[in-house]
């Protein structure tokens, strides 16, 4: 889940870094309160992903302690009874075959983030070969990892229900309580209304084609995220005695 939301504030992140500076380029083009609209995402951007990443960190060296006692308990429990029981064997090559498949599952997004970071660290000679870039780290950034909406939270919007929501997988939105699933709506309207403005803005000036895509397609997953937030605070709305 941390993860996911990283990649989505990084995404927003380098569309309204290209903002920023088309901004101090052309400052005619902006009124005084979509500048300072714009500075405000950015920093807020920018600070929520870094929240994110030291919550990543967090957890994978949360995983790690687990994954290291769970391997000593299963050498211990082989040690006293190895030969015994062999459905202890069989659960155990289970566990393994499952953190095998994690490990595998995260080296193949540490790769795709890395290559987007090598990307967004290329050398750049001019403002223009800046913004070409930023574009380029969006529509990267989409095509690997596309919409941090996934299918079953889509499928939790058309049928909400408990069974749905332990099925989108987001542990921090089942705990979620009515009040947190009201203010994480107000959040995601923010950043939506943000990304629309955006679109707008773009389309009203006519600017570069592939600036104005990945603008769309921020339009667009914020969209979303606020249907998904609006389900779940109503969810959870009906759930309160």
């Amino acid at each position: 889940d941390a993860l996911d939301s990283a990649k989505f504030f990084e995404a927003v992140d380098a569309s309204n870094t290209k903002l920023l500076e088309d901004l101090k380029d052309h400052p005619t083009w902006y009124s005084n309160a979509q500048k300072e609209n714009i500075t405000w995402s950015v920093q807020s951007a920018r600070e929520t992903a870094d929240f994110v990443h030291a919550v990543v960190a967090f957890k994978k060296n949360q995983e790690a302690a687990i994954v290291e006692d769970r391997r000593w308990k299963m050498e211990d429990r082989e040690n006293v009874e190895d030969g015994r029981d062999g459905r202890w064997k069989m659960e155990d090559g289970k566990n393994r075959e499952e953190e095998a498949a994690k490990e595998q599952n995260r080296r193949i997004e540490q790769g795709k983030l890395a290559e987007v970071k090598a990307l967004a660290e290329s050398p750049c000679e001019d403002w223009s070969a800046k913004g070409d870039r930023a574009n380029a780290i969006m529509k990267m950034t989409r095509e690997k990892f596309g919409s941090p909406v996934s299918a079953a939270m889509k499928e939790f919007i058309a049928h909400p229900s408990e069974a749905t929501l332990r099925a989108t997988g987001k542990s921090s939105v089942i705990a979620m309580t009515p009040d947190e699933a009201d203010e994480a709506v107000e959040t995601a309207e923010i950043f939506a209304k943000i990304a629309a403005d955006a679109a707008k803005l773009g389309r009203d000036k006519n600017i570069n084609a592939a600036l104005q895509e990945n603008c769309n397609w921020s339009e667009t997953i914020t969209r979303e995220i606020v249907e998904f937030a609006r389900a779940v605070a109503t969810f959870k709305a009906a759930q309160q005695p």
